[in-house]
């Protein structure tokens, strides 16, 4: 059995985490390996003009942060002196876009050591469909370090029963990015709290939010008063 295949393998058998959950637990193992607080590593991320306040890290840390830029790691690596795979150390499984791949696959991946040398013996052929193979590994990857963050917005439209684009474009109009992303930012903005009363805040946000999104459909004419705050094919009190 090659390595891949064991790889693979063991990806099956375990639970899989986002790309940011790994990356903010291997961030807090940095830290806490170097002995720093959160107060002293965010000052050392303003060095390289990453303005993260402690409740961002410690979401970040906590697994609680839907995303982690390409620039921000590479910031991340420069602050603690490491290669870029440091933040893939461990055992388990990392869900990609449409695939769930091995740590020790991804490391291998971000060190370049996936890179085949015998691909310059095949065939035009099979090189073309190896390439390909490369190419959408590579394509899940980045896409899994810049989700869409769209959940709020999709359980909205589900409600309303409307295309996500229509949601997605009324939000936009208001925040200039989605529901879900707006609440994120606010629900960070609150500071220090316990989970249960953070879990209530952002909940409240959520409602918040999904209201003044309404009357913008609203006012879009793209549904009705009558519609508002109803699930789909709800027949209307006679």
């Amino acid at each position: 059995m090659s390595t891949e295949q064991t790889i693979w393998q063991t990806a099956m058998v375990a639970s899989p985490q986002t790309v940011a959950a790994v990356i903010g637990g291997n961030l807090r193992r940095l830290r806490e390996q170097r002995r720093l607080t959160q107060h002293g590593a965010v000052h050392l991320l303003r060095r390289y003009d990453l303005r993260w306040s402690r409740s961002k890290l410690d979401a970040i840390e906590g697994g609680r942060r839907q995303e982690v830029t390409v620039t921000e790691l590479l910031a991340l690596a420069m602050v603690f002196n490491v290669q870029v795979a440091e933040f893939f150390v461990g055992d388990g499984v990392v869900q990609l876009t449409n695939a769930e791949l091995g740590r020790n696959l991804i490391r291998e991946v971000l060190r370049g050591n996936h890179v085949r040398e015998d691909l310059q013996d095949l065939d035009p052929e099979a090189r073309m469909k190896e390439l390909l193979r490369a190419e959408d590994l590579i394509t899940a990857t980045e896409a899994a370090l810049h989700p869409d963050p769209t959940e709020a917005d999709e359980e909205l439209a589900r409600k309303l029963g409307l295309p996500l684009k229509t949601v997605t474009e009324a939000a936009y109009a208001i925040w200039d990015r989605t529901m879900t992303e707006e609440r994120d930012v606010q629900t960070a903005g609150l500071g220090d709290m316990t989970t249960g009363e953070r879990t209530a805040h952002r909940g409240h946000i959520t409602r918040e939010l999904a209201r003044r999104l309404e009357m913008e459909l609203t006012s879009r004419g793209v549904m009705s008063d009558s519609r508002r705050g109803k699930p789909p094919n709800a027949e209307e009190a006679t």
